[in-house]
């Protein structure tokens, strides 16, 4: 990886960062916000990570703690902190808040009840082997995501139909206030994925350019073998 690359994740990785923390500062102080926001502080390195291997047409299907994939595929900052001022210049005119946080011309969408964005990529990645347009569709979750049934729906008719879809599952062992651990007696999430013939790989580790790695090369395995790849 050369230098300009390594400064264009890094510096990625620092926005998102420096964004949520003074989000967070400005957050309950004034009250001005219009919408409930779930943040990102220090799971900055998976999105920044994708920074330099998204494309425009290529699309993100993300959870609530979607900010810092919005600015990963180049969301317009200024767009984003006035959606949550409820301000008509805001992305989604200030109407769609955090939670529900999309851009079209970015092909950047969150939200719907827990885990339905995730669901939703199956029909985007459907469409791009149906087009034959080679766009790449990547669906984030979170551990407490994992545990809804229509996940297990997705990821069997992903495997079924072989489509072009990076899963990315953000594991910080919570869900709301409840630990892994009092949740499911299989802690190791790879485990239940593995059972539907889908190639599986742990990182655990916040190198952000490790994970960057990881990403490139589940990435062009997608596109040259046409299998999904859950990270």
């Amino acid at each position: 990886m050369n230098k300009e690359i390594q400064l264009l994740i890094f510096s990625k990785m620092i926005e998102i960062r420096r964004t949520e923390e003074l989000l967070i500062k400005e957050y309950r102080p004034f009250e001005q916000m219009k919408c409930p926001i779930h943040f990102c502080v220090g799971q900055e390195a998976s999105p920044a990570a994708l920074t330099n291997l998204l494309r425009t047409k290529d699309v993100i299907y993300a959870h609530h703690r979607s900010h810092g994939y919005y600015l990963a595929k180049q969301g317009s900052l200024i767009s984003m902190i006035a959606e949550f001022y409820g301000k008509n210049i805001g992305v989604n005119s200030g109407l769609a808040g955090s939670q529900e946080l999309s851009c079209r011309e970015i092909n950047f969408y969150c939200g719907a009840i827990l885990s339905g964005s995730f669901a939703m990529s199956t029909g985007s990645a459907f469409a791009s082997n149906y087009l034959n347009d080679d766009c790449l569709t990547i669906a984030v979750i979170g551990d407490g995501g994992m545990e809804e049934g229509i996940v297990f729906e997705t990821i069997n008719l992903a495997a079924i139909k072989n489509l072009p879809i990076l899963f990315i599952c953000e594991n910080n062992n919570y869900s709301s206030y409840t630990p892994l651990k009092e949740r499911t007696l299989v802690k190791d999430l790879n485990l239940k994925i593995k059972e539907f013939g889908i190639e599986t790989h742990k990182v655990s580790s916040n190198d952000v350019f490790e994970i960057n790695e990881l990403y490139e090369q589940s990435i062009n395995k997608i596109k040259n073998d046409k299998k999904t790849v859950f990270i």
